[in-house]
């Protein structure tokens, strides 16, 4: 991609201009935003100081430069943002807009940030209504790894501003990186200072890197002493003359240098003994999704309780997807009309798409994302074999509660190191209460968006289960696999299931501390035909985060006849209503009971369950019911289950045909 550079003079925007170009991309043009005649400026959203110096840096690479003064201020300094007119965000939307008229082909951003989501969230913000990517190669980063990196990496910057406990101005300013990453580390320990300064302990002005064609000597220089506190005085350099020189020699190229690149993934991942006994293969196509018989098409299922509500069955039927997903959306649209809570969009936070053919995702999208602007909901999708006059369906969860100060909604559009972005219009995680739903995630690299080549299924289920592993701990830092109430595994392929199950009993191993055989979580693997992007793998998470020890585990085998039952149930005993998730999955040969004895004793063991529990149907959110296809039949299955559940406060419930689950002889599970 051709890319315009936002540089602030600092450490943290000229390595992120060096990793763009490690990944392929082209820096065609640089971009700055500068006080109005002062050295430095209080903002929430762009370094200033040594702000007299950036011009330097477009002859420095021999790039065009674009400049412009920020007449704004920080309005809008809550977590998200929209657009505010008089704030600082529209004159950097205002100046990258300068660049893409001046420039041909650009669609990219590079942006040097670590750790702010308030910097990531306007940028993002700003790019999104430009049609532009942001590149943040640098968020999430380990910072005492990245400091070392950019040392290595021959990223010549100096301190130019200190304003923290333990860095002194006549100490600290004018210090190399390589000079002041040991006195980082010490006060990390001491303080929990920033390693790479992401608190604005310190900032930084870099004089030279590879990129550069010429690099910036200081002729002279003052210490300015903004504030002599005792404790934590801030101070900061005014440059007063620099030059430019040529550089000797030929520098050395990026491939040489030792900088973190998605060509390395594999080494990342698996250690040099487990990559000799990886398996390659040709990436295998997934099959085609097939048609079951047609099915009366019935009414929205709506279930309110509390703040809380459900809502299953919104099916798009026909032959035009596009017109199907209207279907479906206007039909959400009238059902949360009929709930009491009078929900909007907004209120909307997590989705389950269904859908019979993964090409037409593009065009379910299109419509989708109409309906939800900022901070949309998570979303899990996968492609089934569904009724023949069914081409997506969908069921959603919601709270009343937009604003509710325990929600917290992850949305990283960025390509970077750390996981993907999203491929749709959907988050990464969303935290309501103490539920934290993550979105179904595959195994892409997050600086390509691309899957890894060649094809290796272990290679997929690692991956993906790391970004499960990275959303979850920047949700909440001391979350762990543990903390995992229900999860549900796709995969696309019935040989691929040992591999899933292996890699997920690594992750759960990973933290030996959290560990526990006795409280590990409840998973569904589920064989169907596709997922979006090809993938082989996808993980459908939902953590609960309590105390281990406020995990109540059951786990039982019944036999009735030759019908085995095994039923699993992860309770949380200190939040109101059921918090937990049940798994019970059969197994039986086909000759050895009916199917309506199956199914009659299979709810009476759940309706028993629901009791013991000391909740109530009312508390129980949608319930999923995974039965293999070439058993029974959808419409048959459907009708004898309402009649089953009538005895039960009819709870909702969405039935997904699959091709095979855990084991060949388990022909039908249900888990909520």
């Amino acid at each position: 991609m051709k890319v315009v550079s936002l540089i602030s003079g600092g450490k943290d925007s000229t390595y992120n201009m060096m990793q763009c170009v490690a990944e392929g991309h082209e820096i065609v043009a640089l971009a700055n935003l500068r006080p109005p005649d002062v050295d430095e400026m209080d903002s929430y959203m762009f370094q200033t100081v040594g702000h007299h110096a950036i011009d330097l840096y477009g002859k420095a690479m021999e790039v065009p430069l674009f400049r412009r003064t920020i007449e704004g201020n920080s309005k809008r300094t809550d977590r998200d943002y929209d657009l505010t007119e008089g704030d600082e965000v529209e004159d950097l939307y205002n100046l990258l807009k300068l660049v893409m008229e001046e420039v041909e082909e650009v669609d990219a951003v590079s942006v040097g940030a670590i750790l702010s989501d308030y910097q990531r969230v306007r940028v993002e913000n700003v790019c999104s209504r430009l049609g532009l990517t942001v590149l943040a190669y640098l968020w999430r980063r380990d910072q005492q790894e990245l400091l070392a990196e950019m040392i290595d990496a021959k990223v010549d910057a100096i301190i130019i501003k200190v304003a923290a406990m333990g860095l002194m101005p006549e100490k600290h300013l004018r210090l190399s990186l390589k000079e002041i990453y040991p006195s980082m580390i010490q006060l990390h320990q001491k303080y929990g200072l920033n390693v790479c300064g992401e608190g604005g302990e310190y900032e930084t002005f870099t004089l030279d890197c590879p990129l550069f064609k010429k690099k910036i000597l200081v002729d002279d220089s003052e210490i300015v002493c903004h504030s002599d506190d005792a404790f934590a005085p801030v101070g900061y350099i005014s440059f007063k003359s620099l030059h430019l020189e040529v550089k000797d020699g030929i520098d050395q190229s990026l491939a040489d240098l030792s900088m973190k690149s998605s060509k390395f993934l594999i080494d990342e991942l698996f250690s040099v003994e487990e990559q000799e006994s990886l398996q390659f293969d040709k990436s295998q196509e997934n099959s085609v999704a097939e048609n079951l018989a047609s099915v009366e098409i019935k009414p929205p299922l709506i279930k309110e309780s509390n703040e809380y509500f459900w809502i299953a069955n919104l099916v798009g039927c026909g032959r035009d997807v596009e017109a199907a997903s209207q279907q479906v959306m206007g039909s959400l649209k009238e059902s949360l009309s009929l709930c009491k809570i009078s929900p909007t969009f907004k209120n909307i936070y997590s989705v389950h798409l269904y859908v019979k053919n993964m090409e037409t995702y593009s065009v379910i999208n299109s419509i989708y994302k109409k309906y939800f602007g900022t901070n949309p909901p998570v979303r899990v999708c996968v492609e089934m074999d569904l009724p023949s006059n069914i081409l997506l369906k969908m069921d959603v969860a919601g709270s009343s509660q937009i604003q509710h100060p325990d929600r917290h909604t992850m949305h990283v559009q960025s390509l970077s190191h750390w996981a993907p972005a999203n491929i749709g219009p959907y988050s990464q995680a969303v935290k309501i209460n103490m539920d934290l739903f993550v979105a179904g995630q595959i195994g892409l690299c997050p600086a390509t968006m691309k899957l890894p080549e060649p094809f290796c299924i272990k290679t997929e289920a690692r991956l993906s289960l790391r970004h499960v592993h990275r959303i979850l701990k920047a949700m909440h830092g001391e979350c762990t696999f543990q903390n995992i109430a229900l999860c549900i595994c796709y995969i696309t392929n019935q040989t691929f299931l040992q591999v899933a199950k292996d890699e997920w009993e690594r992750m759960l191993c990973l933290d030996e501390d959290a560990f526990s055989s006795e409280l590990s979580p409840i998973i569904q693997f589920v064989v169907l035909s596709g997922l979006p992007k090809n993938a082989h793998i996808e993980w459908d998470c939902r953590a609960v985060l309590t105390e281990q020890s406020d995990i109540k585990k059951q786990e039982h085998t019944i036999t009735c006849g030759r019908l085995h039952l095994e039923y699993r149930i992860h309770e949380c005993s200190k939040i109101s209503g059921f918090k937990g998730s049940v798994l019970i999955t059969d197994t039986f040969s086909t000759d050895s009971i009916s199917k309506d004895t199956m199914l009659s004793e299979l709810f009476t063991v759940i309706n028993n369950l629901v009791k013991d529990m000391n909740t109530s149907w009312d508390d129980i959110p949608t319930i999923k019911v995974f039965f293999c296809k070439d058993f029974f039949d959808y419409t048959e299955l459907d009708s004898k289950l309402q009649n089953v559940l009538k005895a039960l406060c009819t709870p909702l419930y969405t039935l997904l045909p699959v091709r095979c689950l855990t084991e060949t002889s388990c022909k039908f599970s249900v888990c909520f």
